[in-house]
């Protein structure tokens, strides 16, 4: 579920194998920039390392240098991405109840997705062998098996739904493996992958997590009771070897040659010598910033998925943090809002229009209303006069010379509800609900509008002018960019289809900023408008309902009643800086004056300071990172509103904000 989505600060452990006689693990983070997401499983192919980082999708980082490991790019995807596999360039991507996801990675820098298939119950684990995936998950969805010998066609060949409750599943010849949680373990003959034949089960002690077979022994992560090493070599009868207790949970393992790795949870890594598997030996630990929940093994690079911290560290050495300024409560729901020269300008639903006063962020005061004879949705102002998208009632115009008593002096009426608003004086330009165009309107004379031109589009949710362009946020079919310098005769030049909901848009320096709903935001590249290209992405905390960007500083309304803050550079990409969590949902969201307005539907105007430093975890701005801001930190422990101390910007304040601070220390 998207309220459980976490943008969360990133750590690295690549860890070297020093060797028995050294007995050691070394660790080596490195600063790459922002890369939020829980990281739930990896995979390592050559130097890129793959990682499932839960709504954050798929995440790769080059990993050729493993001291300083680097972000390359991401795909998302429409629900949380719990495991992978990667053979031949594709990753295949196990996506929770939407199924399986598929997309070409042989340029990691630019993933394209393929295919999806959507199955029934939840797939937590994926494995692919000679064109073939399997597939196990909880509920009904047991261990599916797909042909993805054309990975733009994948095709259910057989299931075997008796094996339910999978959390993981490995392959090694004939022979598939499935780790089912409290089920224990399952052996499954997979010889003719159309009719998979049941063998044999073994409970084990505690949980079945995780499961990876190498030559003939299947070693099980166990949970609490640690690493659980089964002989398969008789699949009808699975018999346990050993059972290794580690010393925090066992969520994964991976074998490469005589030794086993543990992703031991607060253990951290655990590195065992099997050479003997009725006798394992420990050689080395390594400890994790956060939770080792899924690693992969290459040569001699140990790459470790935290569960709340992902795969490699942070730069955090220029972020800032966003904190409440100041409330304006409303009657009815904030739906959008604009300011200027310290006037804010609330379009209010069911209320109307409010002006208030912002001249000073920390107490908004009223300056007057208008009842509005439609729900007020949206608005936009040019001068003296403010135009609002008044559903059934058409656009209104009001002339708000004297805040404190505004006018309508014209009425525009439409056949279908006015939505959204843009104005590039004379002209203003509103779409109708549903989408079905977009009315270019002459406002030339206020009392007086008039229809000059229509765009026809297939949905238009928001719209954006700017030096003759005009940029239609399309819903489910992505952003439209329209040439507008002939009002009277629009027409749509480019477009550029987006994986989610393109709700909102923001321009800077040609760059488009999307808020895509449950696919996070997207920067586009719109300096050619007759051929947008996406160039950047990521994930939000909820799903994204409205952008605003000012000095080079993004800023995203959420669903979730939080607001986050990235930072833009001139490449398109963006670097999460912090977030603060509202009353409730943010549906519009500008940027004025080094103020944050949001829009908080029903609890109204929210002004938000941007407060810059050198370092988050310096919560008292002394300087440096000490006693002093951990004794803050645990005095907000637990806070869910926005407290300077969640410095992970996940909205709550535990471990993830303490690990943060304790890396910083100093």
């Amino acid at each position: 579920m998207l309220s459980h989505l976490r943008v969360s600060m990133i750590f690295a452990v690549c860890a070297t194998w020093a060797g028995a006689a050294d007995a050691e693990l070394v660790c080596s983070p490195g600063a790459v920039g922002s890369l939020g997401g829980i990281a739930y499983d990896v995979v390592q192919v050559d130097d890129v390392a793959y990682v499932a980082s839960g709504h954050g999708g798929l995440r790769m980082y080059d990993v050729s240098d493993r001291s300083a490991p680097g972000f390359i790019g991401s795909s998302l995807a429409p629900r949380a991405t719990l495991a992978l596999d990667v053979v031949d360039g594709v990753a295949y991507l196990a996506c929770g109840d939407s199924g399986l996801r598929i997309v070409d990675v042989a340029d990691p820098a630019n993933p394209v997705r393929i295919s999806e298939l959507e199955t029934i119950g939840d797939i937590m684990d994926v494995r692919v062998e000679a064109g073939v995936a399997y597939l196990t998950g909880s509920g009904v969805t047991g261990v599916l098996v797909v042909d993805v010998t054309i990975p733009s066609e994948p095709a259910l060949i057989a299931a075997l739904t008796s094996v339910r409750g999978g959390r993981g599943l490995d392959v090694e010849g004939d022979l598939l493996c499935v780790a089912r949680g409290s089920s224990g373990l399952t052996t499954i003959d997979v010889s003719d992958p159309t009719a998979p034949v049941h063998l044999g089960d073994l409970d084990t002690p505690d949980s079945a997590e995780r499961v990876d077979l190498f030559d003939g022994v299947a070693y099980v992560a166990d949970r609490v009771s640690g690493l659980v090493l089964v002989d398969v070599r008789v699949p009808s009868s699975p018999a346990v070897l050993t059972t290794y207790p580690t010393r925090g949970v066992a969520w994964d393992v991976a074998v490469r040659g005589t030794h086993a790795y543990v992703a031991d949870g607060s253990g951290g890594v655990l590195a065992l010598d099997v050479s003997s598997p009725l006798a394992p030996v420990p050689t080395g630990t390594a400890t994790t910033a956060s939770r080792a929940r899924a690693l992969a093994v290459d040569g001699d690079g140990v790459h470790v998925a935290n569960l709340q911290g992902g795969l490699v560290c942070l730069d955090l050495t220029a972020p800032g943090t966003p904190v409440q300024a100041g409330v304006f409560a409303t009657p009815s729901q904030s739906m959008d809002v604009e300011v200027h020269d310290d006037v804010a300008y609330i379009a209010d639903g069911g209320s109307g229009v409010w002006f208030v006063d912002v001249s000073d962020p920390r107490t908004p005061r009223p300056l007057g209303s208008l009842e509005t004879p439609g729900f007020a949705r949206g608005l936009t102002v040019d001068g003296v006069h403010v135009y609002v998208a008044a559903s059934d009632a058409g656009v209104l115009v009001i002339d708000a010379n004297d805040p404190a008593a505004p006018v309508v002096v014209g009425t525009f009426p439409m056949t279908a509800f006015a939505d959204a608003l843009a104005i590039a004086p004379p002209y203003l330009f509103v779409a109708e609900e549903g989408g079905a165009a977009v009315r270019v309107i002459d406002v030339s004379a206020p009392a007086a509008p008039i229809e000059i031109g229509a765009i026809v589009t297939p949905d238009a949710v928001h719209l954006v002018v700017r030096d003759g362009i005009l940029y239609i946020a399309g819903g489910e079919d992505g952003l439209f960019l329209a040439d507008v310098s002939s009002p009277a005769s629009p027409t749509i030049i480019g477009s550029v289809n987006t994986p989610g909901y393109c709700r909102s848009v923001a321009l800077d320096k040609g760059v488009a900023y999307i808020a895509d709903s449950s696919e996070g935001v997207h920067t586009i590249d719109v300096s050619d408008p007759a051929n947008p290209v996406i160039v950047g992405s990521h994930d939000t905390v909820a799903r994204a309902f409205d952008v605003t960007v000012a000095a080079d500083t993004l800023y995203v309304a959420t669903d979730d009643a939080v607001v986050q803050v990235f930072d833009t550079h001139a490449d398109g990409s963006v670097a999460f800086r912090g977030s603060v969590r509202l009353p409730n949902a943010a549906n519009g969201v500008v940027a004025e004056g080094g103020i944050v307005y949001a829009a908080a539907a029903s609890a109204g105007l929210q002004a938000l300071a941007v407060k810059a430093c050198a370092e988050p975890a310096d919560l008292n701005s002394d300087g440096v990172v000490g006693s002093a801001d951990l004794a803050e930190l645990l005095a907000e422990w637990g806070a869910r509103d926005g407290s300077s101390a969640d410095v992970s910007g996940d909205g709550v304040v535990n471990s993830s904000d303490l690990a943060i601070l304790l890396a910083a220390w100093g």
